[in-house]
């Protein structure tokens, strides 16, 4: 799925696997998503429903409660310029707290295991 807003490409890959083995499962020339404003939310939002599952992207709270980075140094997640998260989420209540997306970002254990969300960037 390409995002009209920015022209990366989104799609899921491989098998159900735990956050930190997504981190690395994406194909050379792409990494685990990172969804830096609504429209490409949009995008992996019908990735996700196409998948019919919670798909992995680079979000995580290694050690702080609710304080999320993106897992791509080249990133920098400002909460307050926008995210993704719905309903009552985040809401686990003990670090680490890694992000999937479904119909919107929810936070889950890092160990459990979900498709990864794979983004190419536009060339």
């Amino acid at each position: 799925m390409v995002s009209a807003a920015t022209g990366n490409c989104f799609f899921p890959f491989g098998m159900a696997v735990d956050y930190t083995t997504a981190m690395t499962a994406c194909p050379t020339g792409t990494h685990v998503a990172v969804l830096g404003e609504p429209g490409e939310t949009d995008s992996a939002r019908m990735v996700a429903a196409g998948a019919a599952a919670d798909l992995w992207i680079a979000l995580r709270a290694p050690t702080t409660l609710g304080l999320f980075s993106w897992d791509l140094p080249e990133f920098a997640f400002v909460p307050d310029r926008y995210h993704g998260f719905v309903a009552a989420n985040p809401n686990l209540i003990t670090p680490p707290q890694c992000v999937v997306m479904n119909d919107g970002w929810r936070d889950r254990a890092c160990l459990d295991t979900y498709v990864t969300l794979c983004e190419r960037e536009r060339p």
